[in-house]
């Protein structure tokens, strides 16, 4: 984003913050998405903490925005929610 200013708002209301390389934009989607699944699952921070061999404090800290999610937890995360999500086994699975 060339010319855009650390701080600024664009069109979509989404603001811009420039740390290093990487854009802050990308880190706050990743920790929604990482949160996202682990609500869809009906998981409490401290059993998505032990689903990602993480600390609880670690899964705090990305929800709120404190540390970036890595990216292979976000793919972990993905995973694991499909993977439950097609689990034939669960009461709340889709029927087919």
């Amino acid at each position: 984003m060339e010319g855009v200013p650390s701080g600024a708002v664009d069109a979509a209301g989404e603001t811009h913050v420039r740390v290093g390389r990487w854009h802050e934009r990308t880190q706050i989607h990743r920790a929604a998405r990482v949160q996202d699944a682990r609500q869809q699952l009906g998981l409490s921070q401290a059993e998505w903490a032990q689903v990602l061999g993480v600390s609880v404090k670690t899964v705090q800290a990305w929800e709120q925005g404190v540390n970036n999610v890595p990216e292979e937890i976000e793919e972990h995360a993905r995973l694991v929610r499909e993977r439950a999500v097609t689990d034939p086994t669960r009461p709340d699975a889709p029927r087919t």
